[in-house]
């Protein structure tokens, strides 16, 4: 039986370590023609506007991509149709205003997120039509919630790998023929594909469509917003530590500076996350499913760890050796200077594995207090 259970795991992992090791050739071929038509400048303005949309997708989110797994999955377990609908209209319904939300917060900010990333007025459209960007993005992170709670895994993983290549397909043409000013435009179509592939695959579920009335709904979302708001300000504290970062060396040395950080960022939080993300996709839900179980959260805690360690570990010593090759092939001679960064932060992907691990327990848990606290000090210090 444990060794079934590391099985699954193993199997997991792998099935995700591939979806994300294939989103990140998607990713590299799209850096590398960055990297080659827009230049270390092209990198920093995508990078200060995907830092800008991660902020506004965290805040407005109120977390819900994420707590939402938690009831999803505990109502699915629990083999209640009622109650399942239920927790889908609900999730649906918050979706949605938190789209609306992001929309609204994007376009009243616009003006001052373009003099906060660049320095002055003339991003202030860019932002406008970012807006439907981030509502986009919090809609389709709602979806995969959906299909991650349920376990719908091979769906999950074609909807993630599908909206990239349609969305590499459909941006890259912008740089192409628009240069720096087809970021934007790429943006937006990105965001669209990855939108109608997760729809697509969410209206494949069968639930009983029920309509609630406005307490009913506020009754029910409340535990989901309660938990969501404190899953929303550790991922906005991140995001908000990386635009300010970002915004810091865009005064102090440019716009190409700012490429270079991001891109190994990007090295590590991206590549090195295949572990990461492959492992939690399935384990987060898992977890869900027994919070109330100390023992067999033990047990799923200490396995998912060690598989973690056993994968991460090659990873790291052999990027250690081969980071010059590496980041010359991922983007181009310039970014070289990247590896400065990429040295000292591979070290902590060792610890990101298991405490990952450990995080996940307080939020099965619903723990809010104790989990933000612990971020807060994580990113404080």
């Amino acid at each position: 039986m444990k060794e079934e259970s590391y099985k699954n795991i193993f199997k997991t992992t792998f099935l995700f370590g591939f979806v994300q090791v294939f989103n990140i050739l998607i990713k590299v071929i799209t850096n590398k023609i960055v990297a080659v038509l827009l230049g270390a400048e092209g990198m920093g303005i995508i990078s200060l506007f995907n830092s800008t949309i991660g902020l506004l997708k965290s805040g407005a989110g109120l977390g819900i991509s994420q707590s939402a797994v938690r009831d999803i999955s505990e109502a699915n377990q629990s083999g209640d149709i009622r109650r399942f609908s239920q927790i889908i209209s609900i999730t649906h319904g918050v979706m949605i205003f938190t789209s609306l939300l992001g929309i609204v917060l994007t376009i009243i900010l616009s003006p001052y997120l373009s003099n906060w990333s660049f320095g002055n007025n003339g991003y202030t459209v860019a932002f406008i039509v970012i807006s439907f960007v981030v509502g986009m993005n919090i809609f389709s992170d709602g979806q995969l919630a959906i299909l991650t709670g349920m376990r719908r895994l091979k769906q999950l993983a074609k909807a993630s790998m599908i909206g990239s290549v349609v969305g590499l397909l459909s941006a890259v043409p912008f740089y192409y023929f628009l240069g720096k000013h087809g970021i934007v435009p790429s943006l937006l179509v990105t965001a669209f594909s990855s939108l109608l592939f997760s729809s697509y695959f969410v209206r494949q579920i069968k639930y009983d469509k029920i309509k609630l009335s406005i307490k009913e709904s506020y009754v029910g979302a409340s535990p989901m917003i309660k938990m969501g708001i404190a899953l929303m300000l550790v991922t906005f504290l991140g995001s908000l530590f990386d635009l300010v970062i970002s915004a810091y060396i865009r005064s102090c040395s440019g716009l190409n500076d700012v490429g270079y950080y991001q891109a190994g960022v990007a090295i590590i939080s991206g590549y090195f996350g295949i572990v990461i993300t492959a492992m939690s996709t399935d384990y987060y839900p898992r977890i869900s499913a027994i919070y109330n179980d100390n023992i067999k959260l033990t047990e799923e805690l200490n396995k998912q760890s060690e598989t973690g360690l056993i994968l991460i570990f090659p990873l790291v010593i052999l990027f250690v050796f081969l980071a010059p090759f590496f980041i010359q092939f991922l983007y181009s001679k310039d970014f070289i200077v990247s590896i400065s960064y990429t040295d000292y932060a591979i070290l902590g992907t060792i610890i990101i594995i298991v405490s990952n691990c450990t995080g996940m327990v307080l939020l099965a848990k619903q723990v809010a207090k104790i989990f933000i606290l612990s971020v807060l000090f994580q990113r404080l210090f």
